[in-house]
């Protein structure tokens, strides 16, 4: 498992109050963890070139309207190159408008096949973070979010989009 952060290690350490225990907890796991990986490039990332998972997972990319348009559509693009044959791709929101998240993943060559609630069950010890500004380390009410999910299918038609 790889784990990854926009974010530089000494930036998640200043910023985040569980960051540290956080990362030595996944060392301790045996995931690897990236520092510096933008969503809408990783697929060029010195440490992720060429590498390809079965599944890619990104939980509450929200930065605004305009800049997560261009995030989200940016990471289907890199997800695409980076994923397996009929691999999945799932995308959690809390706010989503569902046709044109279906949208930018179709014009990255994904097929949407479903969606669950997210639940934080799922993720022993997780407590998201606002992520941003001066309040980053405050949590956020995740209400009626829910885990997209898109395949790679590797016969898909070329349609023009």
């Amino acid at each position: 498992m790889v784990a990854t952060s926009l974010n530089s290690k000494e930036y998640l350490l200043e910023k985040y109050s569980r960051a540290s225990s956080n990362l030595k907890e996944l060392e301790e796991l045996g995931c690897t963890i990236v520092h510096k990986v933008d969503a809408r490039t990783m697929s060029e990332h010195h440490f992720l070139k060429g590498k390809c998972f079965d599944r890619i997972v990104f939980n509450f990319p929200l930065f605004g309207i305009a800049y997560h348009v261009s995030v989200v559509s940016g990471f289907f693009k890199n997800a695409r190159k980076m994923v397996t044959q009929n691999g999945e791709v799932h995308v959690t929101q809390k706010r989503v408008q569902l046709m044109k998240l279906i949208n930018l993943a179709f014009k990255a060559k994904f097929l949407f096949f479903g969606s669950n609630p997210f639940n934080e069950e799922d993720y022993p010890g997780y407590i998201n973070k606002k992520g941003h500004g001066k309040e980053c380390d405050e949590t956020f009410s995740i209400g009626d979010s829910r885990t997209f999910k898109f395949l790679r299918d590797v016969d898909f038609p070329d349609l023009g989009v």
